[in-house]
């Protein structure tokens, strides 16, 4: 269960995602650790990353709509019109981004859109999506052992504490937290069973239509709330690994990944004058920096795009 800190309003009560599009039924299986040790590790496949060059990078590639200063093919694509010769994106640290505007339907600047990098803990946008399709929101969980024992982010979770998936959801979105991650990846499934359905969902899946989703958005846009085990016994305080939603008015979520080798990442979602603003940046050194840079970049030429 989860109780907000910084809201007065009551949490309504969660109904489970309708129409879901995956649609096959798996029995309870018993998962070792090395199982899902390799499910985690599988979170990071290339064709999971594929999407988390957040699926925009796909039809940029293939219809050309920009490079970093100049059009190299002007074939309408997706994205109505390309970025204005005379603007010119600010020079950031992040050795890729893309910066897209739903309402306008049209990338407004991007750097290096196909390369291919690391994506770090975003690969959790798919966790949590998947885990919102499959699962009742109510439905309680027994956290395994090795799921507590994992390294990197982690919201302190005990082994065998009962908690339901809606809370989880939460420590994966709100926190990053790979035992939350682990604990759902490890619900129900069978070897490999929650990649490959992670992987049917990346076919189809975008960064901007994960955000149509009411209950992912408001996960992911939460600063900080309280968690509870289903016995009450274990509460877990998460606070928001996004700083831009502490900082930047209009900010809706989205997800931050960090690791050595992918260095800063960041997912985020920004709203003003009634659209909604998309940005993806990879390789940062300041992933925060770089995309308020971003924003500021939006806001100031918005007109001219």
């Amino acid at each position: 269960m989860v109780k907000k800190t910084t809201s007065t309003s009551k949490k309504k009560k969660q109904t489970r995602a309708k129409n879901k599009p995956i649609t096959i039924h798996i029995r309870n299986y018993t998962i070792k650790k090395s199982v899902v040790v390799g499910i985690m590790r599988g979170a990071l496949s290339g064709f999971t990353f594929a999407l988390l060059l957040f699926a925009f990078q796909k039809p940029i590639a293939e219809k050309g709509v920009l490079s970093e200063t100049t059009v190299n093919n002007p074939t309408p694509s997706i994205f109505e019109k390309e970025l204005a010769p005379a603007i010119v994106p600010p020079d950031i640290s992040a050795a890729s981004y893309i910066v897209v505007s739903t309402k306008k339907n049209k990338v407004l600047a991007a750097k290096n859109p196909d390369t291919k990098l690391p994506p770090a803990s975003t690969t959790k946008i798919l966790t949590g999506l998947l885990a919102i399709q499959e699962f009742d929101f109510e439905e309680v969980v027994e956290v395994p052992a090795f799921c507590t024992k994992l390294e990197g982010s982690k919201i302190g979770l005990a082994p065998g504490e009962k908690i339901n998936v809606e809370s989880l959801l939460y420590g994966l979105l709100v926190a990053s937290a790979g035992d939350a991650a682990c604990t759902l990846s490890a619900h129900k499934f069978a070897s490999g069973t929650f990649i490959v359905k992670m992987n049917i969902l990346a076919k189809h899946l975008m960064a901007r239509e994960a955000m149509k989703n009411g209950v992912f958005r408001k996960i992911v846009g939460t600063e900080e709330t309280t968690i509870y085990s289903d016995d009450l016994k274990f509460s877990h305080h998460i606070r928001s690994t996004n700083q831009l939603l502490f900082e930047v008015p209009g900010s809706l979520g989205v997800k931050t990944g960090k690791t050595p080798k992918a260095k800063e990442v960041l997912v985020y979602s920004y709203q003003k004058n009634g659209d909604e603003i998309i940005t993806v940046v990879m390789g940062s050194n300041d992933r925060f920096g770089d995309t308020k840079e971003l924003i500021n970049f939006v806001n100031a030429n918005y007109q001219s795009f």
